[in-house]
């Protein structure tokens, strides 16, 4: 199985993981593997979530000819 080495971790970030893996009872690689993850899934969804809402955006392009809902309602109500 591959292996990293991370130098020059700063103390504070090293005692955050040690502390958390403390927590989550895992060893301190255990831990390091499993926040690598979380940020690559969450990495990954915000990239999946950038992207329907340009397509959101995109296709909206088309309804823009229409009339404000807003200002039918209004005047629904005046009426």
């Amino acid at each position: 199985m591959p292996s990293v080495q991370v130098r020059d971790m700063p103390l504070s970030l090293y005692r955050k993981v040690k502390q958390l893996a403390e927590t989550e009872r895992r060893s301190i690689a255990q831990q390091v593997i499993v926040l690598i993850e979380r940020a690559l899934d969450r990495e990954q969804a915000n990239r999946d979530f950038s992207q329907l809402v340009q397509r959101i955006r995109q296709s909206a392009e088309q309804y823009k000819h229409l009339p404000d809902p807003v200002e039918l309602i209004r005047e629904d109500r005046d009426t």
